[in-house]
């Protein structure tokens, strides 16, 4: 067991792990601050600060961090995690440290994507393809999900026709590539022979 000696100053609501890194744990709290915890030296390695709601959903990838919140907002943070890490790490031994933090501080800012759906439903599943750099995101009681860009944060669909609000969303990773219209609409058979 590992107790981190740095709080956030509201209950945490939610954790994301990246899959790639087991010395990462990432909080999101009612305080607005998403942490990002560096495991090994059982410090808060960054701060992300978003608007004034508490994360509602994350998703972290190898290039930053995607984060839904309580009033709508999605943020995309670019960044690298090990460059953080690092920067942590050498924090007691480096003497440039402050212009190096402030350094980072300033690039990070300059590259996080703030994206406003137009309504203030809270986001409530989030998804994220990193070959694509798409995320798919569903908002509390709104019928449909909407895709957008990472890159450029702008929204390129719209799915509608769900009948209620949508609770969860998940990539289908059972076909490793689209299949052609007319194929993906063919009945399948299930394990026990029946459509």
């Amino acid at each position: 067991i590992k107790v981190f000696s740095e709080f956030h100053l509201a209950p945490v609501k939610i954790f994301a792990m990246p899959s790639n890194l087991s010395e990462v744990v990432l909080s999101g709290a009612e305080d607005g601050q998403i942490k990002l915890w560096d495991v090994t030296t059982v410090s808060c390695a960054w701060t992300f600060l978003g608007p004034m709601a508490h994360p509602t959903a994350l998703k972290v990838f190898r290039e930053g961090l995607i984060a839904g919140y309580s009033d709508g907002t999605i943020i995309i943070w670019n960044f690298d995690i090990q460059q953080i890490l690092q920067l942590n790490r050498q924090r007691r031994q480096d003497s440039q440290f402050e212009d190096r933090w402030r350094q980072t501080e300033q690039e990070i800012d300059q590259n996080k994507r703030l994206i406003s759906p137009g309504f203030t439903a809270p986001v409530r599943s989030l998804l994220y393809d990193e070959e694509t750099r798409r995320g798919i995101v569903a908002h509390k009681d709104c019928e449909e999900l909407r895709k957008y860009n990472v890159d450029t944060g702008e929204c390129t669909a719209k799915y509608v026709g769900h009948v209620g609000a949508v609770t969860c969303v998940k990539w289908d990773v059972s076909y490793s590539n689209l299949n052609p219209l007319e194929q993906a609409l063919k009945p399948r058979l299930n394990k026990k022979g029946s459509i």
